[in-house]
């Protein structure tokens, strides 16, 4: 099992007029994965999940009508403690196309450290077979606003998420 994941959050808000885009970026591949995973006609378990991450996340800032970026990359990393397990329900829509309505059972890290949690936004994508592996591919888009120090601050969290599995051999 492995995890191929793209996340980019955008961040906009606006002090004494003046607007501003903060955008956090990373491309990343899980690596220490462990645990299974059970596919059934009821749904997909996920049992003693666990995994690492470590790579490079990008950050660039906009502020006003400037179009030029400033742009900084920051390390991210993120070793799990312990392993988890979830268990979520999926609808096929169609021979290769797939619905998870309350999320997906892979838990990943929020880049810009909001600790919205990905795993529980509903999801579609599609699967594809292979002889002894299969891949689903995912996406979901989270948009919520939240106020600190009387600033109100706009987020979208855009994911996709290719969660390949291997049947033991």
């Amino acid at each position: 099992m492995s995890n191929a994941v793209s996340s980019e959050t955008i961040k906009t808000y606006t002090i004494d007029g003046v607007s501003y885009k903060n955008k956090w970026q990373a491309d990343y591949v899980t690596y220490n994965n462990e645990g299974s995973v059970v596919v059934s006609e009821d749904g997909i378990a996920g049992i003693g999940l666990r995994y690492d991450v470590i790579t490079s996340r990008y950050f660039t800032f906009y502020a006003g009508d400037d179009e030029d970026e400033d742009s900084v990359e920051w390390p991210f990393t993120y070793y799990m403690d312990s392993a988890y397990d979830a268990q979520k329900k999926y609808q096929m829509v169609g021979v290769d196309s797939i619905y998870f309505p309350n999320g997906i059972v892979m838990w990943l890290p929020d880049i810009d450290s909001r600790d919205q949690i990905s795993m529980d936004l509903p999801q579609g994508g599609t699967i594809k077979r292979f002889d002894n592996s299969m891949l689903i591919t995912t996406s979901s888009k989270h948009e919520y606003d939240y106020t600190e120090d009387d600033i109100t601050f706009h987020v979208v969290q855009k994911e996709t998420v290719g969660i390949s599995l291997e049947r033991p051999h």
